[in-house]
Order: structure tokens, then sequence, then C-alpha cells
């Protein structure tokens, strides 16, 4: 539509308006999902977050636990998370 306003040989007062809605949508839907790349970005911060307190967690686990059982408890709390079980 923009194009066909901006290429008509004849001045369509209605295509010029409807152009500059257009670009606007355009521009607006564009800053909107500039919001997106952030929200990746904190989200990512927070998964390395939570792997950061499953380590923490896993080296202050007792003594009593041997290794296979460590990550058997570290398995399923990820599992679980990840599943959102």
């Amino acid at each position: 539509m923009t194009s066909l306003a901006a290429l008509l040989p004849i001045d369509i007062f209605y295509l010029k308006i409807i152009s500059g809605i257009a670009a606007m949508l355009v521009a607006i839907d564009r800053a909107l999902n500039w919001g997106a790349r952030w929200i990746y970005h904190r989200q990512m911060r927070h998964e390395y977050l939570i792997i950061l307190a499953e380590i923490s967690f896993y080296g202050n686990m007792p003594e009593n636990f041997n290794k296979e059982e460590k990550k058997l408890i570290i398995w399923k709390s990820t599992r679980n998370y990840i599943t959102l079980e």
C-alpha cells in the first residue's frame, strides 16, 4: 500500500493517509519487538543463576550421600524445572 501511494501519478489523499498509518504501525511493532531481546537475555540470566544455585546446592550437600545419589537429586530437580512438573 505504501509503494502504491508513492508510485501513483495522481494525488490520492486517502492512500497517503493509509500509507502513513501503515508506516506508524510498522514503527510501533518494531519498537515493541525490541523488548523481546531484553526478555530473552533476562531469561538467560535467570537460567544461569539457577545453574549456579544448583552447583552451590550440590557442593553443600551432606557427605553421607554418595556421588550417584547427588547426581540423581540434581537430575530430578533440573528435570522438574525443565518440564514444569
